[in-house]
């Protein structure tokens, strides 16, 4: 984006934020003991060193590219002490052995800088841990798998290198400089692959970021917040929002600038992809009370074809956002992690979560096996993908209705002639399409976008991957998808109803290309 008169205010916006701000460091309060327990510590009191929030650090998918072996990202800011543009860059060049980093990699460095800030302050380079208390804190499963996935992600920090062109922000010198170094310089791990005798291990910062954590190019991250999260490019968003609302509520930005740059989308997306994959990030920061929700219509503004910008406001009241700890006392005791508890928490209805912890103690004093492997794993699933859970009797009653109607079908259809049987077989399957096309007329678009996730995650696997080969468009996609629905609705003792799915502003907007 080259500078000029007609886009500097939108520049403007970048540089006046772009550059740390100069009065955060004063805030942030030192470490009275070298033994605070990061399991014990208030995330709310997290923090997040400038330079590193300002650019993505990882990849935003499960799985990237075997081949890929950096990551880039650039900008242009207006500096007002040169009051020239300055053109920004990082690359991220991961290591043969460990890869690019992902999005848990990011949850674990944020970790990092929580336990430093708690252990010494910033006052030294070297800081011991345990691995148990991290995967505590992050919020993982208990067991070797973990440990192993920490393990990695630590040695990746200590070797993946950052090359930051004109993007380093030296507080000390006031000015963009070149800057390339690895996070970590040294690691030391000891322990077992799980809790039990799990010694201490340590890392060492590398310089570069200790110095500039070290003269306070950091800003408070509420921890809280960004693990309730669940979308990477949600969590990314809010560290660069968090930075940059610093100095006013409502910002604009290019909408590509901000989505592929600062976010970490493909920059092969056009616009409206663009917004229809950044929207679901804006609505998880809505409903944590960060943003604040406004019109499609206002929040995206056409500058010309194919270039918008997008609009985002910063909710007033950022801190009345408060956790049901009674919930997450009564998740907890149950195996659910603390931080995946908050999170579960701020994300659900608290009725929806009293239900499933019902059901869930039901079936643990009934024995049924759906629970007995895992209890834990079944009620944060039954959580976040709303399961119905029937009683005992139940379930036998509708067996029993299936077992009936199927052996009534069955002998009706064995006293037809064969050219009968056919047709009413294929006469029974037309009416399940035409009952599934129906209920998918009735919903709203977002209602769609969100009952079609669904069908994709639980649809057959077959029937599911010629889904998501088939264009937009084509009949073959909407008979699959009607096909994904029956089965769906069939076999659901409760299906959603079109009233009860929540509207939302995820989809095209009205100004959109």
């Amino acid at each position: 984006m080259l500078f000029n008169k007609r886009t500097k205010h939108v520049v403007s916006l970048f540089s006046e934020s772009g550059r740390p701000p100069p009065d955060i460091s004063p805030d942030m309060p030192a470490a009275e003991s070298t033994d605070v327990s990061l399991l014990a510590s208030n995330r709310c009191s997290g923090v997040d060193e400038l330079n590193l929030a300002e650019f993505p650090l990882t990849h935003l998918g499960s799985r990237t590219d075997a081949a890929a072996t950096t990551l880039e990202f650039h900008d242009q800011v207006f500096d007002d002490r040169s009051q020239q543009p300055v053109q920004r860059s990082l690359v991220i060049s991961g290591s043969p052995l460990y890869g690019l980093p992902g999005p848990s990699d990011a949850d674990v460095l944020l970790t990092l800088l929580h336990l430093t800030s708690l252990r010494n302050a910033f006052q030294g380079r070297r800081v011991e841990f345990t691995r148990y208390e991290l995967v505590q804190f992050l919020g993982w499963d208990p067991g070797g798998a973990s440990y192993r996935r920490l393990d990695e992600s630590l040695q990746r920090w200590t070797s993946v290198t950052l090359q930051y062109r004109q993007a380093w922000w030296d507080r000390t010198g006031q000015r963009w400089k070149n800057q390339s170094f690895h996070i970590l310089e040294s690691l030391s791990l000891h322990g077992r692959a799980d809790a039990t005798e799990d010694r201490l291990s340590s890392f060492t910062w590398s310089e570069s970021v200790f110095t500039s954590c070290q003269v306070g190019n950091l800003k408070r991250l509420d921890l809280n917040q960004y693990f309730t999260l669940q979308r990477p490019a949600a969590r990314q968003l809010y560290r660069f929002l968090d930075k940059r609302f610093y100095h006013s509520r409502n910002l604009e930005f290019p909408l590509r600038t901000l989505a592929c740059e600062h976010v970490g989308l493909s920059r092969s997306y056009d616009a409206f992809d663009l917004k229809r994959r950044l929207q679901p990030a804006i609505e998880e920061l809505e409903a944590i009370g960060f943003l604040q929700p406004i019109p499609a219509a206002s929040r995206y503004r056409r500058q010309a074809r194919g270039h918008w910008n997008i609009v985002l406001t910063r909710t007033a009241d950022t801190g009345g956002w408060h956790v049901n700890s009674a919930l997450v006392q009564e998740l907890t005791t149950r195996g659910i992690a603390a931080a995946t508890a908050s999170r579960l928490v701020r994300a659900f209805p608290a009725p929806q979560i009293e239900e499933k912890l019902r059901w869930h103690d039901q079936l643990r004093l009934a024995g049924d096996r759906r629970v007995a492997r895992n209890p834990a794993g079944f009620l944060r699933a039954a959580i976040q993908r709303d399961f119905h859970i029937p009683s005992r009797d139940q379930s036998q009653a509708r067996r029993k209705d299936t077992t009936r109607n199927e052996t009534q079908t069955a002998s009706q259809l064995a006293s037809q002639p064969a050219g009968k049987q056919v047709s009413t077989a294929a006469a029974t399957a037309q009416q399940r399409l035409e009952r599934a096309r129906q209920y998918w007329q009735e919903l709203s678009p977002v209602q769609q976008q969100q009952v079609e996730a669904r069908l994709l995650e639980h649809g057959k696997q077959l029937q599911v991957a010629v889904f998501r080969r088939q264009r937009e468009s084509s009949a073959l996609r909407d008979e699959l998808r009607y096909s994904l629905l029956a089965d769906y609705l069939d076999r659901t003792a409760r299906p959603v109803t079109p009233a009860a799915l929540p509207e939302s502003e995820c989809s095209r907007p009205e100004n959109a290309e």
